[in-house]
């Protein structure tokens, strides 16, 4: 569906997903209703309906701008080591619960919602980037590809038990257990 762009439409686009972030936060995925969402917005049905084809799809785009947001974060220059760029990511984690939930509680409870995977998919092509630039070569070998793939799946599952566990332990804790488990792979891979 295309989306409209004056001030208005994005103001209307802004009240519905304040309203679906909310309900998010209450309730899972399949259990929010058009009628409340749009109660909770303070819009009516066809003004939904004029943006959206349905919940699912308000749903893609809510993914759509986290993922941006996300973006937006690991592009910062600062975030110059493995370690600076999980930690940004985790006190995002922290600071937006919303994206948590659409993260790591999603309806179906797996690690291949599209938000995720497409998140996955931009770390490992980054911490490949990084290694090309770190070793000064052209090609990532298989090996390393590897080595990416472990690093990043096992961060994120880190993460997916953290969110699950209600945040059980606390943030600069897990902050340390990740440089630690992250060094040991570095060492790992000098070693071989």
């Amino acid at each position: 569906m295309e989306r409209k762009t004056d001030r208005r439409s994005v103001k209307t686009r802004t009240a519905i997903k304040k309203a679906f972030s909310y309900l998010l936060e209450e309730k899972a995925l399949h259990d929010i209703t058009i009628k409340e969402l749009t109660d909770l917005a303070d819009i009516h049905r066809a003004t939904f309906y004029s943006h959206y084809e349905d919940i699912y799809d308000l749903y893609r785009d809510f993914e759509h701008d986290i993922f941006e947001k996300l973006t937006f974060i690991f592009e910062d220059p600062s975030l110059t080591s493995y370690q600076s760029f999980y930690n940004a990511l985790l006190d995002y984690m922290q600071d937006n619960p919303t994206l948590t939930k659409v993260l790591f509680l999603n309806p179906n409870e797996t690690l291949d919602s599209p938000l995720l995977q497409n998140l996955m998919d931009y770390l490992v092509t980054a911490c490949m980037n990084a290694w090309v630039e770190e070793c000064d070569i052209t090609e990532v070998p298989e090996k390393l590809e590897y080595f990416a793939y472990y690093r990043v799946h096992g961060i994120i599952a880190m993460m997916k038990h953290w969110v699950n566990s209600g945040y059980s332990m606390p943030l600069e804790e897990l902050k340390k257990l990740v440089a630690g488990l992250d060094a040991d792979v570095d060492s790992y891979m000098t070693l071989s």
